[in-house]
C-alpha cells in the first residue's frame, strides 16, 4: 500500500530516514528518482525532467547507498 504525504509518498520519505541513519547522510529526493530510474524501477512524474533529461543525477558516490536502501525495502533484488 502506499501512502501519498503530499508530493512525496511513504517509501521516499521512509528511505530518507533509512540512508540518515545507517549511511550518514539524507538523500535528495530528485537522487532517489535518479537510482530508481538506473535500476528500472517504477517512477512517479517528476518536475526535474527536462526533456527527459535529469536536471540533478545521484552523485555516483551514494547510488551504492542508495540501492542499498531500496535493497532493504524490498524495491530492489540485492545482488547474490
Amino acid at each position: 500500500m502506499k501512502i501519498i504525504i503530499g508530493h512525496l509518498d511513504f517509501e521516499i520519505v521512509s528511505q530518507r530516514v533509512t540512508c540518515r541513519q545507517q549511511f550518514g547522510f539524507t538523500p535528495e529526493t530528485c537522487w532517489i528518482a535518479h537510482c530508481k530510474e538506473l535500476y528500472n524501477l517504477p517512477l512517479n512524474e517528476a518536475p526535474n525532467l527536462q526533456g527527459g533529461d535529469r536536471l540533478k543525477q545521484c552523485p555516483p558516490e551514494k547510488r551504492t547507498s542508495i540501492k542499498k536502501a531500496l535493497e532493504q525495502f524490498g524495491m530492489l533484488e540485492p545482488l547474490r
